[in-house]
């Protein structure tokens, strides 16, 4: 299987783990540290967890991304670590690390900086959803939003323009955030229909785009809910509301 080849930690994953990563003793996080920027000044470490595998360590960047070292960090593992579970299913513990830095930066997202289609009724969740306007999968899935906000979904978009913040794409992105109505613009735009100019206004959309970075986000449509899950791209209205467990 594809996934066992970026698996290099196979032959001593356990049966049953804890999904919770406990942070190292201080001397073996000193010397991991030290070890790995004194070979790698490029990394920046901003934390070093255990692992349910002896002697292999969860370093986390700044960039978001997730590295596994082996004991004080001469060998670095590249992939994922799962967790082999009693009923036979795997466990992505990396991806569960994923969730729980990104949970706080998504709680910590200005809902004013985003453009909001409320749920209709009582709210039974939210999503955030990093969209760009020129992708094919983002329009499709912009067509679902008034069947999510009828299942009590709130979406949250938030600007992701692939080609960059000064591209045309991103022009017209900014636009939209800057417009007398986001939600219109928006709208209009996934429909392929042109949108006014606006003025200069204070809703940047860069700091959304950096944000995605930091969620590691690669392309668009990506969806998160509330606890820092990432559930993919596209999805239909059942399909995410099922995901959310709605």
């Amino acid at each position: 299987m594809m996934w066992l080849k970026n698996l290099m930690v196979a032959v001593t994953l356990m049966a049953a783990v804890s999904a919770q990563a406990a942070s190292v003793a201080s001397d073996t996080d000193a010397a991991i540290r030290k070890n790995l920027t004194a070979k790698l000044p490029s990394l920046q470490i901003t934390a070093i967890n255990t692992t349910p595998v002896p002697d292999i360590y969860q370093v986390m960047l700044a960039s978001g991304e997730i590295v596994h070292v082996y004991k004080e960090g001469n060998y670095l593992l590249s992939g994922e670590m799962f967790a082999v579970q009693d009923a036979g299913g795997l466990k992505n513990l990396t991806e569960t690390t994923r969730s729980q830095s990104r949970q706080a930066a998504i709680q910590s997202i200005n809902k004013s900086d985003t453009i909001t289609y409320a749920a209709k009724g009582p709210s039974k969740g939210d999503v955030y959803v990093f969209t760009d306007i020129d992708c094919g999968y983002c329009r499709k899935f912009h067509v679902e939003v008034p069947a999510l906000t009828q299942k009590g979904i709130t979406v949250h978009y938030l600007a992701w323009p692939r080609a960059g913040v000064e591209s045309s794409v991103g022009k017209q992105m900014q636009n939209i955030w800057c417009s007398e109505d986001p939600q219109a613009a928006l709208t209009l735009a996934k429909q392929g229909k042109p949108i006014t100019d606006s003025k200069a206004c204070a809703r940047q959309i860069k700091p959304q785009l950096d944000l995605g970075f930091k969620l590691g986000v690669d392309g668009t449509p990506a969806v998160f809910l509330s606890d820092g899950r990432k559930v993919g791209g596209y999805m239909s209205a059942d399909d995410l509301a099922k995901a959310m467990g709605l």
